[in-house]
């Protein structure tokens, strides 16, 4: 019995020093990936910190300076940036039962359209958050900021003189067959949204 005792712990012991050994290949033809300590790691950039307090609770979008190259033609980089507006869970189009939401709209220079809603309601617990990345174009005979979502619905803005958006509710209603059947099967906003372009 001891015998048997003995080679199995001698059996363990090399396997956990296989197992332990950075040379040690499981399968044939794989090659040890070299070992780099924490220290010999070198920081390329330096990356600005916050304070916990400076950002708590506060929902993260993709920043104007997160594109590299614009996409969109010149005409329309005035018109990249954060817009926002509350709106009362009283609108079947923001989905929630009470309080508020903040509906944030992102658009970058590379085209993308960062579309979040906020849930800032008393029953929950804390803010929860939907978000959908979609597509933008500025359309300069109309004066107008498109928003091309993924499943093919279309969402018309007016811009005004400082440069903040209002929903043309009549043109998303009826623009195209798509659009038609969306809002035939989900709500329409209540109200033509005005959202307030951001100053960050």
């Amino acid at each position: 019995m001891a015998v048997h005792c003995s080679k199995w712990l001698w059996g363990i012991c090399c396997l956990s020093l296989a197992a332990c050994d950075p040379t040690f290949n499981s399968q044939e033809g794989e090659e040890a990936q070299p070992f780099t300590p924490v220290a010999d790691l070198q920081v390329t950039e330096d990356v600005p910190s916050k304070r916990l307090s400076e950002v708590a609770g506060q929902p993260v979008f993709p920043s104007a300076k997160d594109a590299d190259k614009a996409v969109v033609p010149e005409a329309a980089l005035a018109y990249f940036g954060r817009y926002q507006v509350k709106i009362s869970c009283e609108d079947a189009y923001v989905k929630c039962e009470t309080g508020t939401a903040d509906f944030i709209l992102t658009l970058l220079p590379d085209g993308t359209a960062h579309r979040s809603i906020v849930y800032l309601g008393r029953v929950m617990a804390g803010a929860q958050m939907n978000y959908y990345l979609d597509y933008w174009m500025y359309d300069e005979t109309a004066h107008q900021i498109i928003v091309h979502r993924s499943n093919g619905v279309e969402i018309f803005y007016d811009i005004d003189d400082t440069q903040n958006l209002r929903m043309d509710l009549e043109k998303i209603a009826t623009v195209s067959t798509v659009n038609q059947q969306y809002f035939s099967r989900n709500p329409l906003p209540a109200h033509a949204y005005y959202l307030e372009k951001s100053a960050d």
